[in-house]
């Protein structure tokens, strides 16, 4: 009780900015939770295979990667928060257009305006947090917004099945108009972002320099690794249940629903993990975990030894989320987090391009256990990466945290 209680204590301790983030949060949660539970499942239901999934989401990933360095760099030596606002209004208008369209390359042009939205998001969201607490509150922070999400993610994606069988069906399909109601709370949470009240942070100045730290560099490279390992349940978990388990879509979005809330309860857990092993070593223990959860997933050949394994891949994946994303900000300098987290999402972008492609060429051609035994293997090298490249970095990020 006492852990909760001083929770909820470092939440009043949070700036206002932070906390009404949190409230736009919520929709965003609604937005891609319900468009990620359905739209895979539209593009099967309209006759597209896990292969045409895997390039849909290729090109996403493709695009993220050609854009995410330029848009850093021009946030941190311009303004990240505009930058930032941009893209929160725009990446939910490609979801209310995408569930209309069914030319295939008409689809993958509207879903690579949604990942342009998106990347603007992800570049610049870390560094705007972090710049709104000290050291000692970014794991919280970030640990706050993991559980705020994946609580309404949990209702989110329960009520997508719902909304596809209560809703009338649309001309094509019935997740047609539960597809129009996640954009329109990906436009609604936009807005919102638009008028949150962060802190004017200064830029750096016009001067660009392109060559990446050392530092940046190597976080780069584990985001490659980790997104290969991650990249098959993060993308292509509803087609596999839909295809290998034949599960109607209010049966997915349960397993799903119950993935989220298992998720947010181990996100509770972060800031204990935070300050006893570090951020660095506790990303790496969640990493190394999601490995054997992986494996386990692939050979199960029934739902009865597939979903405890997925369900516990999402607890550690959550866990594993916020903790990196704190050691990411304790390790990069302010002024160039943007860019840094810039390379981050094109080197990870990179590496979902290629696995999403690969994986999704093996599930069309009905291969099962090779997808999961290469995924477990990337999260093993990622662990292992991540641990013997960052524990100087590690020791100097946990002390500054202590003190």
């Amino acid at each position: 009780m006492a852990y909760f209680q001083d929770l909820c204590a470092q939440f009043r301790r949070f700036p206002t900015a932070i906390r009404y983030f949190y409230l736009t949060d919520m929709l965003f949660a609604f937005s891609v939770s319900i468009f990620g539970t359905l739209f895979n499942l539209h593009l099967l239901s309209i006759g597209y295979t896990a292969d045409h999934v895997g390039q849909l989401q290729a090109v996403s990933a493709i695009l993220m990667a050609a854009v995410a360095i330029p848009i850093g760099l021009t946030g941190d030596r311009w303004n990240r928060r505009t930058l930032y606002i941009a893209g929160s209004l725009f990446f939910g208008l490609p979801y209310i257009v995408l569930p209309w369209v069914s030319q295939f390359p008409v689809l993958m042009a509207v879903q690579a305006m949604s990942a342009l939205g998106h990347t603007l998001m992800q570049v610049n969201e870390s560094g705007i947090l972090a710049g709104e607490v000290d050291a000692r509150q970014r794991a919280s922070v970030f640990s706050f917004m993991m559980i705020n999400f994946f609580v309404w993610q949990t209702v989110a994606t329960q009520l997508a099945g719902f909304l596809a069988d209560w809703l009338p069906a649309g001309p094509s399909t019935v997740y047609q108009w539960p597809l129009v109601i996640a954009g329109v709370c990906g436009v609604v949470s936009g807005i919102g972002r638009a008028l949150l009240p962060f802190r004017k942070q200064e830029p750096v100045g016009r001067r660009l320099n392109l060559r990446p730290s050392r530092i940046t560099v190597k976080l780069a490279l584990a985001a490659i690794l980790s997104s290969v390992a991650m990249s098959l349940t993060m993308h292509f978990s509803n087609v596999i249940l839909a295809s290998r388990f034949g599960y109607p879509a209010s049966t997915i979005s349960t397993v799903l629903m119950v993935a989220g809330t298992l998720g947010w309860l181990g996100s509770l857990l972060v800031p204990w993990s935070s300050s006893r092993i570090g951020n660095m070593r506790g990303a790496v223990t969640m990493i190394g975990l999601q490995g054997f959860a992986l494996m386990a997933m692939g050979l199960a050949g029934q739902p009865v030894g597939f979903l405890p394994a997925f369900w516990s891949r999402a607890i550690l994946g959550n866990m594993q989320a916020s903790l990196w994303m704190a050691f990411v900000m304790d390790v990069t300098a302010e002024d160039e987090r943007a860019t840094a987290q810039a390379y981050i999402i094109c080197a990870r972008s990179i590496g979902t391009a290629a696995a999403a492609r690969g994986f999704g060429a093996a599930l069309a051609a009905g291969s099962f256990v090779l997808p999961f035994t290469v995924a477990s293997l990337f999260a093993f090298a990622t662990a292992a990466f991540i641990f013997f490249t960052f524990r100087k970095q590690a020791l100097t990020a946990t002390a500054v945290v202590r003190a």
